[in-house]
């Protein structure tokens, strides 16, 4: 499989998830993340992708602070908060990166100044609470977030940035296309990697690496030792790797406990896991793309019928919303599909491209 940076954007776009959700369940997988259909009925949020992605701002937060600390105020400062502003600002709060800022401008001590930032745009998230979820509340994704900053080695790991900031290493999107051994292109990979950064305790090594941050309800080792063989890891350094033209084998991921431990435990709920990737992670990798691929064409043109895999039907601990459609015959399947479900794909690269 030879990769690329894409040059054709009207080729079908692939990401992550995309392909776990195919692999998860084919039927589920290819009508709601290829196709992007759902049931008009089951569109209810996914509490723990919200309080992911709120949190997520806090991680954001963190790399910019360091970025911004370690940049002089001039015209690459600029286009590092106009980066930025892109980023967190949103219809509710059009000046939320402007207001974060004003805490990175006060004369407090480094710390307190990227927990005040991480906070306000936590607050501004629009996260809200679920009544039926009294685990991942506002207040225990704050306490979360401030257990972060505490242990976040603040000015050790500094994002990547070009002489024209034409390049950050803070939710960095990527484009490349798949092409088969005939250099015939295949499908475009998408995504956005949390961040690539260097580690200035290795002032020797140049070459940047991958990090990702997760959130869930048990950070451990049966948690860090999945990520020795996850592809979206392997996929994340496949990408970076064609970007930036160098290859890009390390990776550290960062975990966030919520709530927070009660009790006093080794990580304390945060966890940094080094990882690394060799050539046999890539070969299993395109193995597994090469395999999801050939599950996509042979039913993208009836996904209805396409196998259902009942042990994922209880996903995030709620019944799939697809199980009405599954349950019906093949005919009505296709009835539901061609007539009764509205599409929403949503794309990683929205906010810069729309493909």
């Amino acid at each position: 499989m030879l990769i690329k940076p894409t040059t054709d954007l009207s080729l079908p776009w692939i990401d992550y998830s995309t392909m776990s959700a195919v692999n998860t369940c084919p039927r589920w997988g290819i009508i709601n993340s290829w196709h992007g259909k759902k049931l008009p009925s089951g569109n209810a949020s996914v509490l723990p992708l919200e309080a992911g992605r709120a949190t997520h701002y806090v991680f954001a937060a963190c790399r910019f602070f360091d970025l911004l600390e370690h940049t002089a105020p001039t015209d690459k400062g600029d286009k590092i908060n106009t980066y930025a502003a892109k980023l967190f600002n949103n219809a509710e709060y059009p000046d939320r990166w402007s207001q974060a800022l004003y805490y990175f401008d006060s004369t407090e001590d480094a710390e307190t100044r990227c927990m005040q930032m991480c906070l306000n745009l936590l607050e501004t998230s629009g996260y809200h609470d679920d009544p039926s979820d009294n685990r991942r509340t506002q207040a225990n994704l704050e306490s979360a977030a401030i257990g972060y900053v505490q242990r976040y080695p603040l000015g050790r790991f500094i994002p990547i940035c070009n002489d024209d900031a034409t390049q950050i290493g803070i939710e960095v999107p990527f484009d490349v296309t798949l092409h088969d051994h005939s250099n015939e292109p295949l499908v475009r990979f998408i995504g956005r990697v949390d961040a690539v950064c260097l580690d200035t305790l290795r002032p020797s090594d140049t070459t940047p690496e991958v990090h990702e941050n997760k959130t869930g309800s048990r950070i451990d080792t049966v948690w860090s030792n999945s990520f020795d063989t996850s592809n979206q890891v392997t996929g994340y350094c496949v990408a970076m790797s064609v970007i930036l033209g160098i290859p890009i084998r390390n990776v550290i991921m960062w975990g966030v406990q919520i709530p927070v431990p009660k009790s006093s435990s080794y990580s304390d709920g945060i966890m940094r896991y080094p990882t690394t990737r060799n050539e046999n992670s890539f070969y299993e990798w395109q193995t597994w793309v090469r395999h999801t691929l050939g599950v996509i064409l042979l039913y993208e043109d009836n996904p209805t019928d396409a196998p259902m895999y009942t042990h994922s039907c209880n996903r995030y601990f709620r019944s799939c919303a697809f199980i009405p459609l599954c349950c019906e015959g093949a005919e009505q399947r296709k009835h539901i599909f061609d007539n009764e479900m509205v599409t929403q794909r949503w794309s990683p690269l929205a906010e810069t491209i729309d493909p």
